[in-house]
């Protein structure tokens, strides 16, 4: 509870992406690896609270948070192989963080609007304790595309496969639950790059070029369209 009064104090429940650092009662770093599954854990239980309110207490099993859980691995981890593959490209040595104070606003936004998810990612940074944004922007801009292209790319193959009917009945909901998470994630993560969402990667792409960031917002929401 102390916590949460401090993240009152200083708003970080809106700072999402910033974090606050304190000085460690142990030489141990934390672990980027469990704060990446920590990360999908609370984003599948997050999934069935908007399944809950979309169609009450039967979208509720075993097998829909597994189904749920096993779509975030997809959607995170793609996009989370495409950021670490570019940073090693461009020779950054980076290392992925939870936004821990991301996950209240989400679950507030999905009891409050029945259907929508505040999809809460992470993110990697530089393993470095000092460096300047504007310093590393360009490698960043490459990481930040690096990471949305290709889930940009498997969500229009899904949409694609769904209206062409090519799937068998069983498989259909489980394209539908990546299409009902990723659509959300990448609204977020390509198409509003302003506060208080801007540690997603749309805002590094809006801050790195600007073309690019127009060329893949309307191919977003052209996604959301069809």
């Amino acid at each position: 509870m102390a916590t949460f009064a401090v993240w009152v104090k200083v708003f970080h429940y809106l700072d999402v992406g910033h974090f606050l650092w304190v000085r460690r009662t142990s030489p141990e770093a934390d672990s980027a690896t469990l704060q990446w599954w920590g990360t999908i854990l609370a984003n599948s239980l997050i999934g069935l609270l908007m399944l809950w309110r979309l169609d009450g207490s039967k979208a509720i099993s075993l097998g829909m948070w597994m189904v749920l859980t096993l779509m975030l691995v997809v959607l995170f981890g793609l996009r989370y192989l495409g950021m670490c593959l570019m940073a090693q490209k461009q020779g950054l040595k980076v290392r992925f963080r939870a936004w821990e104070s991301g996950f209240p606003l989400s679950i507030i936004i999905t009891l409050i609007f029945a259907g929508a998810i505040y999809p809460i990612p992470g993110g990697v940074y530089p393993t470095t304790n000092q460096w300047r944004y504007r310093d590393l922007l360009p490698k960043l801009g490459w990481i930040a595309l690096a990471g949305t292209l290709p889930v940009l790319i498997m969500l229009w193959g899904v949409c694609a496969i769904l209206q062409l009917n090519v799937p068998p009945p069983y498989f259909r909901p489980w394209l539908s639950i990546m299409l009902l998470l990723g659509k959300p994630l990448l609204l977020f993560d390509i198409a509003i790059p302003f506060f208080p969402f801007i540690s997603f990667n749309s805002r590094r792409l809006w801050d790195w070029n600007k073309i690019i960031w127009v060329v893949m917002t309307a191919t977003v929401v052209a996604l959301f369209l069809v």
